[in-house]
């Protein structure tokens, strides 16, 4: 008997336990196949989350209830050179509702809570995939969140109830009464930014878009009492992996 014709007899007489070798190899592919793909799927997911809440952003440098002078900015941009960007912003704790004439379907007016009230100029753009309009004085940008929860379009009016910032939490026992820790404001609605436009901006990571009302950077400083100051700085290089240790190596510097 040949060596051939033994191995075809071999595999007739034990084909049970070859399939059986055959539809577990054939499951595991199937599995790893799916598990990769599934991977890459996530993975592609979370880079799109996160390219929507930062844009370019590479840096952040957060200082919360402590301001600094924006012009810093200029300071830390100039260290860096080119072809950095720096964005300044002052982001506050806000309430946003909509005024009298825009009320709900319920009818009274509709109420928003846990908003992020920035103050944006121009350079907030330069992080952006798309560049949109710095609002005027009198007018605000809201995120497609914000507006959906407010029911608004373009042209309504919202009242703004901003957090002025400060060093001891609003609920302290010397932080003075509630009411005084706050400024009001209406404005009207001048667009609804979309996800290139960084409508979902955030630092904090979350599935959850949050809810965003940006103001022009001069408005919400005088408005609350902080001219010239933000508390945060958004910092866009092409370092890689040593972005952080250069941004901090320029804040030292500046």
């Amino acid at each position: 008997m040949s060596f051939i014709r033994l191995i075809i007899r071999g595999a007739c007489f034990h084909w049970r336990e070859h399939l059986g070798i055959v539809a577990g190899t054939a499951v595991t592919t199937a599995v790893l196949s799916g598990a990769l793909l599934l991977g890459r799927s996530v993975d592609a997911v979370l880079r799109h989350a996160a390219l929507a809440r930062l844009g370019k952003t590479t840096v952040a440098v957060d200082t919360d209830r402590r301001l600094f002078m924006a012009d810093l900015a200029e300071r830390l941009s100039a260290r860096l050179g080119q072809p950095s960007a720096v964005a300044p912003l002052l982001r506050l704790r806000a309430v946003a509702a909509t005024v009298a004439g825009e009320a709900d379907a319920a009818g009274g007016p509709a109420q928003a809570g846990r908003v992020q009230a920035i103050g944006i100029d121009e350079r907030f753009w330069r992080l952006a995939f798309a560049a949109g309009a710095t609002p005027a004085d009198d007018k605000v940008l809201l995120n497609a969140r914000l507006a959906g929860d407010l029911g608004v379009q373009v042209g309504d009016a919202i009242a703004l109830r901003i957090e002025v910032p400060s060093p001891l939490p609003s609920d302290a026992p010397l932080a003075g009464r509630r009411d005084e820790g706050y400024r009001r404001a209406t404005l009207t609605v001048a667009g609804i930014l979309g996800d290139d436009q960084l409508g979902r901006f955030g630092l904090a990571a979350s599935q959850t878009a949050p809810r965003n009302a940006f103001v022009h950077l001069p408005v919400l400083q005088e408005l609350c009492g902080c001219p010239g100051q933000a508390n945060t700085l958004l910092v866009a290089t092409s370092d890689g992996m040593d972005a952080v240790g250069s941004v901090a190596k320029a804040l030292r510097d500046a």
